[in-house]
């Protein structure tokens, strides 16, 4: 570990007097460490390691990634090894320069190369920059229900009887372009108590799927990540944008098909581009 920092100094042309001046930390606890007869404590490290821009990891010796990389450069970091791709792969498949994002920890990305990043990866904006803890509206709603929360998020389990429950009517999703779904809860409507699985009330806006369904009618959707094809489902693209659309499956594609003619057929990579956020099971129309 030390060696490491004999390292920094090396690199930096810098005394160990210098440092201990810069960090606060008494030059008899670096001789100590020098010796053997003491092993900083993390908030020393932690001291160190920002001082030279290095990771606590690197300097402890548990890891060899030195640089202490910007949250951008983190989460997409983790995303690229997540798919098992390269950064340099990643530069090429967005049209980006070699070495754009290595050099984001020296200049801003501007948020056009930010939303193609995020787009690839089917991950929000917010979340890319470190806004956002989840990477989109689905992994949000299963980390809820991880932590026990599935009553207040999704089902807002009300019993006013042994024979009926009472789900929330969340924000729309639009039946037209794509946009990003809202969360306010706009009423609640009864589902019967018997319905296994976990169910979500939706409302639609716009045309593109009418004849069937009109603006205004809310929807029943059984929370599940997959359907068959030919199904009717409120899918999210790209990770945020919610749509109800059919869904068409072919070799390794999904074709989102508006039921007004008047509206494009879209086609998206899945698994990749499309996120199924459930099936629609039932349709409540106000007369």
């Amino acid at each position: 570990m030390y060696s490491r920092y004999e390292q920094l100094l090396r690199e930096n042309n810098l005394k160990t007097s210098t440092v201990a001046r810069d960090t606060n930390i008494t030059n008899s606890t670096f001789t100590a460490w020098r010796k053997g007869e003491y092993t900083p404590k993390y908030d020393k490290l932690k001291l160190i390691a920002d001082y030279f821009g290095v990771t606590v990891e690197w300097l402890s010796g548990e890891s060899d990634d030195r640089e202490a990389l910007p949250e951008i450069k983190k989460r997409i970091k983790h995303l690229a090894d997540e798919q098992n791709i390269s950064i340099t792969k990643l530069e090429e498949s967005l049209g980006f320069g070699n070495g754009t994002i290595t050099k984001w920890d020296i200049s801003t990305p501007g948020i056009d190369k930010i939303k193609k990043v995020a787009k690839y990866f089917g991950v929000s904006t917010d979340y890319l920059i470190g806004d956002a803890k989840y990477k989109n509206f689905i992994d949000e709603y299963e980390s809820r229900v991880s932590e026990s929360k599935l009553e207040a998020v999704m089902k807002s389990t009300s019993k006013y009887d042994s024979g009926i429950n009472f789900i929330n009517v969340y924000g729309s999703i639009p039946a037209g372009i794509p946009i990003e779904a809202f969360e306010d809860i706009q009423g609640q409507v009864e589902i019967p108590a018997s319905w296994k699985g976990d169910y979500i009330a939706l409302r639609v806006s716009g045309d593109s799927m009418y004849p069937k369904f009109e603006d205004g009618d809310i929807v029943i959707i059984k929370i599940q990540p997959d359907c068959d094809s030919g199904d009717i489902c409120a899918c999210y693209v790209n990770g945020y944008d919610a749509t109800l659309k059919k869904v068409n499956k072919n070799n390794g594609h999904i074709t989102l098909q508006p039921l007004n003619p008047s509206y494009e057929i879209k086609t998206y990579k899945h698994p990749g581009e499309i996120k199924i956020l459930g099936k629609v099971v039932e349709i409540r129309r106000e007369l």
